[in-house]
């Protein structure tokens, strides 16, 4: 079976939504990463039940302090891929064991940026597989626990088929010979060109990894500051919102304003033709009640005058302190009275 239709019967297997984008994308990974095979996997995402998922085994080459590696990984991908991110975890061996970095737990499951970030069209795979050799190559996941090695190696390179779902991983004795650099006499061309392309190619891949943080961190920066931008945008409708509605009010007072404007001014015409008509032949109140209202606040106000004009008086000598006290008290006894019918008529005609 090619690796054509084994990638698509094994999409359909697990009922992949987008098929024809995930198989794309899986087969993107085999022309650089010649050591994983497309197969499907009982995996439980988060909050979820274990369920048959599409899922990439095998290894992905690390070159890890001036020599290659091939670290066992599982991809797991959703039943929505590409258009969610899948899970990544480390697989050791039984002569491996996990390192806990940054970002790789206890488990072993894998946590980067660049999964955090995921966004189809613009991320896929490949450069997530990518992103993982050269995040492995700075901090490897894993450490051999061979007697023969006493420091902190991962396992070494070893072959494995495209579509085989254990990785196969030399004994002890040769993990160790691997380990050990090869003694040899000479240097020979062929190998001090090899050696400088692979320093060439290790210093690329950390000014590669460095470049990717930053867009990392800008695309970070730039997500927070859309937010920021959404978040402005919804106050910014609101009081437009409220500016609209604000602005409908003042255009209806004014126009009330506007009406009763005109009416006033047809009656100051009106009137300043007839000049037969008094003032308080023009002021009227629309009610009764608001006419005793009137009459009653007209007398209060009159009193008020009336015994101004008497403390006037007295102060000028022309009237005695007796008179004024008679009158005054004659005037605030009526001035009560006039008070009253103010109160009952604002309660009658229900003014505050």
């Amino acid at each position: 079976m090619t690796d054509d239709a084994a990638v698509e019967q094994n999409l359909k297997q697990t009922r992949a939504k987008n098929l024809k984008q995930a198989k794309k994308d899986v087969l993107a990974v085999f022309q650089n990463f010649t050591a994983l095979a497309c197969t499907t996997e009982t995996f439980a995402f988060p909050k979820k039940k274990p369920s048959s998922v599409a899922a990439l085994i095998g290894t992905i080459p690390v070159d890890y302090k001036g020599n290659q590696y091939h670290i066992p990984i599982a991809v797991y991908l959703s039943h929505k891929h590409p258009q969610v991110a899948p899970h990544c975890y480390v697989k050791p061996t039984n002569q491996m064991r996990i390192k806990k970095r940054d970002y790789v737990d206890d488990s072993g499951k894998i946590d980067v940026p660049y999964l955090t970030d995921w966004k189809h069209p613009r991320d896929d795979l490949t450069g997530l597989l990518h992103v993982l050799s050269i995040t492995f190559g700075e901090e490897c996941p894993v450490y051999s626990i061979s007697s023969q090695s006493s420091f902190d190696s991962p396992a070494p390179e070893s072959p494995i088929s495209r579509f085989s779902t254990y990785v196969n991983v030399p004994k002890t004795a040769a993990v160790a010979s691997f380990l050990a650099p090869s003694a040899t006499s000479t240097v020979k061309p062929e190998h001090l060109k090899e050696s400088m392309v692979t320093a060439l190619e290790h210093q690329m891949k950390l000014k590669l990894k460095d470049r990717f943080y930053i867009h990392a961190m800008e695309m970070a920066s730039m997500k927070q500051t859309y937010q920021d931008l959404l978040a402005g945008n919804e106050k910014v409708q609101a009081i437009i919102e409220k500016l609209k509605n604000e602005n409908y009010e003042v255009e209806a007072s004014l126009q009330i304003y506007k009406k009763a404007k005109a009416d006033f001014e047809k009656k100051l015409i009106f009137h300043s033709t007839h000049a037969d008509q008094t003032i308080d032949n023009v002021i009227d109140a629309s009610t009764p009640v608001h006419r005793q209202l009137v009459d009653a606040y007209a007398a209060d106000c009159a009193i008020d005058d009336a015994i101004y004009a008497l403390g006037q008086a007295v102060k000028n000598g022309s009237l005695d302190v007796q008179a004024y006290l008679k009158h005054v008290r004659q005037l605030s006894r009526r001035q009560f009275v006039h008070r009253l019918i103010i109160r009952k008529c604002r309660l009658t005609a229900r003014l505050k």
